[in-house]
Parts: structure tokens; sequence; C-alpha cells
């Protein structure tokens, strides 16, 4: 089934295709883990999203979200989702897979980062990224709390050993300000960067990953 799966990018924010996705990600994703749909309208508007659209037999069956953030030099592999009919078949893994085919052929990006609770990082991990080591909280968008994650990278060099603080702290301000759309006083931000006191080793994930 899955071989017949074409991969094709989502330009207009509107449209059978676009309105596809955006109700597969409603159905599999909780409302404190959602971007606002206008500002992933806009983003994809204005060129900093990639929306790609997983189809077979011209119907959308999943989807995955890139944001490209040339300042920084990563790349934030937002959403990955696949229709509740079509899971357990392959399809997230080809979703994935052309995700980090299509990082590793861009120039002036060193990571490809993605937010991941236990089952989906053992997924990413399996698929050759790896777990930063150190405590991760991802702020909720429904209130002011935050969620514990896991925050895997893959980087488009060979494996180095950790992502300097400083990188990875300038990594995490812009997120969580031009991601999460937090107020510069959030005091979320602050305490992610306060647990960044050295540089951060990349670890295999699972541990027991073959």
């Amino acid at each position: 089934m899955t071989d017949a799966l074409r991969i094709s990018s989502v330009h207009q924010t509107s449209g059978s295709e676009w309105n596809a996705c955006m109700t597969i990600y409603r159905a599999t994703f909780p409302a404190w883990e959602r971007e606002p749909e206008a500002v992933i309208a806009d983003r994809l508007n204005e060129g900093s999203y990639q929306l790609m659209a997983g189809l077979l037999s011209g119907r959308v069956v999943g989807f995955y979200i890139q944001e490209l953030n040339p300042l920084n030099a990563y790349v934030m592999f937002n959403y990955l989702a696949v229709d509740e009919s079509q899971r357990n078949g392959g399809i997230g893994t080809l979703l994935c897979r052309d995700a980090m085919a299509r990082f590793k052929r861009l120039s002036g990006f060193s990571w490809l980062l993605v937010e991941a609770e236990e089952r989906q990082a053992i997924f990413y991990g399996r698929l050759g990224f790896h777990k930063l080591a150190f405590d991760y909280f991802a702020p909720r968008y429904d209130d002011s709390e935050s969620v514990p994650m896991h925050l895997m990278v893959l980087p488009q060099e060979k494996r180095p050993k950790s992502i300097p603080a400083k990188e990875l702290a300038d990594i995490i301000r812009h997120l969580f300000h031009n991601g999460y759309l937090l107020d510069h006083d959030d005091p979320r931000v602050e305490r992610q960067l306060s647990r960044l006191a050295d540089d951060v080793s990349l670890v295999t994930w699972p541990h027991n990953k073959q």
C-alpha cells in the first residue's frame, strides 16, 4: 500500500489538500499541542513553513510541516500526522524519511529538530535522530504551563558528540518566542535556558537501539 504513496508540497491555504491536512491535524493533536491554524497559514504563505501531504490514490492520508530558520541554522520538524484509518502501515515512516532527505539536501542548516513524547521519541530515534541529553519542557499553546518532552536532533554533518550550549540556547530562545509566540518576559524561556549550563550531548535513543 505505502509503495504508492505520493508526497506533494501544499502551497495553497485553501482547497481540498489544505483542508484534508488540517482535518488530520485537528484529529491527531490535542489543543495544547496545536499551533493556531491561522499562524500555520501565514507562515506557509510567507515561505517559512513547508507543508508536505502524503497521498494515496489522490487522497491525503498524512502530512508533515517543517519550518526553516536560516538565521539560527536549524529546521524545526513541527508536525507529522497520519489519518487514523491509515496508521501502522508505514506511512509515517515514509513521511519522516522524506523530511530527513529534504533536510539533508539543504545548505546552510546545521540541525533538524523535533519535539517528541516517549513513544514518538523511540520512532524518531530508530530512524536516525538522537536525543539531546538535558531536561526539556515544551510550552503548551492553551495555557501558561509546559510539558516534558524529548528534544531530538538530526545533524546535517557526520554526527557530532554535542551541540554547543550557546548555539542551543539561541535556537530555544528563537523557538519559544517565534514558534510558541511567548512574550519576552515569559518565565518559561529563562527556566528552559537555565538548564543549559554546558554543551549538550547527543545520545542514541532508545538506549537499546540496534
